[in-house]
């Protein structure tokens, strides 16, 4: 079967969006002839998108949130894509985005990937943007989902999201099928691992946007295992730079942000996973987080918030807690503390390992997908 695939990202970058568009690109390869089509502004369109650039720039210094998604704008993307699509045959299309498929005209299944969709993330992702912008990026989101053959969705959180917001939309053509590790699966050097209060406990934090992620619960969670429950703890961070005082305490070794496309960097992420005992993911918004795949596959436990789609991610007393969002540090380091003690921990490692083995991996993944598309 030959495939466009309509991607705004590169998908021979692995940092991109998590990973996804690399991760898809790579499934729908092993099964199908691809060819990847970019949606941009051509020719004089390139105006247009100067145009939109600045007004998105000036919006953001008077502190709104502003965006493309317009009619003008989906018509020329649309209309890009139209005009790509007629230089070869191609029997599906799948796509990263609804926004660029509003007026494309096909007979062919178009197929969606999608993890939140737009009014979800209103005041939860993206905050102070103008009612009328909010309202123009939804219409023409439920346009364009419309005419979608089958979304995959990876989380039920997304699902109860259309419920809620799109009421009229056929809920059968969503399907959950949940997102895999970014990580090559040959690279994961991965142990079930044991715990007790005698030993030393290794947390891992990731997250570029360390505020959002949760750095400051993360860091107390991590003083109170060691001044108050008695447990020898460091927390390992991957990402973004905390304050000062998180920076350079003694219960911290902070790591850095990691450019998966530099294979040393890459190592050391393997490595940081590998010598790590949990995972603490204490995000208060968070459309699922692919990180947590990535801990599964590492074989560790998951603490984190209940947001978002995390919840088809971290499955309580399988792999792991996710907590409600008004518990504090002291919640999380008494829950991680009880969990070491009574050996709910080691049960919560080998959960983890078999979510990732059945559900959380880009194989699992694309063999779903090209037995759907392929109607095996």
């Amino acid at each position: 079967m030959k495939i466009a695939y309509i991607c705004s990202y590169n998908p021979f970058d692995k940092i991109n969006r998590s990973g996804v568009p690399y991760s898809i690109y790579q499934q729908l390869l092993k099964y199908n002839d691809v060819v990847w089509i970019k949606p941009q502004y051509k020719g004089i369109f390139k105006l247009w998108g100067v145009l939109m650039r600045i007004i998105i720039a000036i919006g953001r210094r008077l502190g709104f949130s502003l965006h493309d998604r317009n009619v003008i704008t989906a018509k020329i993307m649309s209309c890009y894509i139209q005009n790509e699509l007629s230089k070869f045959e191609y029997d599906a299309i799948f796509s990263l985005n609804t926004f660029e498929l509003v007026y494309v005209k096909t007979n062919r299944p178009i197929y969606l990937r999608i993890d939140a969709i737009y009014p979800s993330g209103i005041n939860y992702y993206i905050f102070n943007m103008p009612k009328c912008f909010q309202n123009w990026a939804n219409k023409l989101e439920l346009k364009a989902l419309e005419k979608i053959t089958m979304v995959f969705t990876p989380s039920k959180w997304i699902i109860n999201e259309v419920k809620k917001y799109y009421p009229r939309l056929d809920k059968n053509k969503f399907y959950l099928l949940e997102t895999g590790a970014n990580i090559e699966n040959s690279n994961i050097r991965y142990k079930i691992h044991t715990y007790s209060k005698d030993k030393d406990l290794n947390i891992i934090f990731v997250g570029f946007d360390v505020k959002r992620k949760g750095i400051d619960i993360a860091y107390v969670t991590t003083v109170l295992l060691n001044e108050k429950y008695n447990i020898k703890t460091t927390l390992n961070i991957i990402g973004g730079k905390p304050d000062n005082s998180i920076l350079h305490s003694k219960y911290v070794n902070y790591i850095g942000k990691l450019d998966k496309n530099i294979p040393e960097q890459y190592d050391t992420f393997y490595k940081t996973f590998e010598n790590s005992d949990l995972f603490l993911f204490p995000t208060k918004a968070e459309y699922h987080g692919i990180v947590n795949c990535e801990a599964a596959a590492y074989a560790l436990p998951i603490f984190s918030y209940n947001t978002g789609g995390v919840s088809s991610y971290v499955i309580n007393d399988v792999n792991g807690y996710t907590l409600d969002l008004n518990k504090n540090a002291e919640d999380f380091a008494h829950l991680i503390s009880s969990c070491i003690t009574d050996g709910r921990m080691q049960k919560f490692s080998e959960g983890s390992r078999m979510l990732y083995e059945t559900k959380f991996n880009w194989n699992i993944w694309g063999k779903k997908v090209n037995d759907i598309i392929n109607k095996k």
